[in-house]
């Protein structure tokens, strides 16, 4: 998993934080641009981001994940305004924290849900992998 760490950013090295920007950030950028230069560039269509909430509101043990998260949200607001003209839609998906799964875990799980401060989306409902 890219966005794992179990130390916080004291724990973090250098070269885990680049690791899991290169991941998210650049693997973003080139799906992006190759989508573009072979399929989009000429017919429109969509790109969709897979994005987390990590971003928008600071969370512990995450700011390698909530950062790679805060610049694919801002390369899709660029995407999109630069190739809007051109038929093509750039838009981001960011589901929260979603129980049952190992980055849930991570989170604090249940223990988390426990803390008042512990909000999992930012609609307040919880997320469910085996939600339909």
């Amino acid at each position: 998993r890219a966005g794992s760490s179990h130390g916080g950013v004291n724990a973090l090295s250098f070269n885990a934080y680049k690791t899991v920007m290169d991941i998210d950030t650049l693997g973003t950028f080139n799906v992006s641009k190759v989508l573009y230069e072979k399929c989009l560039r000429d017919h429109g269509g969509v790109i969709i981001n897979i994005t987390a909430t990590l971003g928008y509101r600071g969370q512990g043990f995450q700011v390698h994940a909530g950062t790679a998260k805060a610049a694919i949200d801002a390369m899709t607001r660029h995407l999109a305004v630069e190739w809007g003209p051109n038929n093509i839609q750039v838009n981001s998906l960011a589901p929260g924290p979603i129980s049952g799964t190992e980055g849930y875990q991570q989170l604090g799980g249940k223990h988390a849900e426990a803390s008042s401060s512990f909000n999992p989306s930012p609609a307040g409902r919880k997320q469910d992998r085996d939600c339909p």
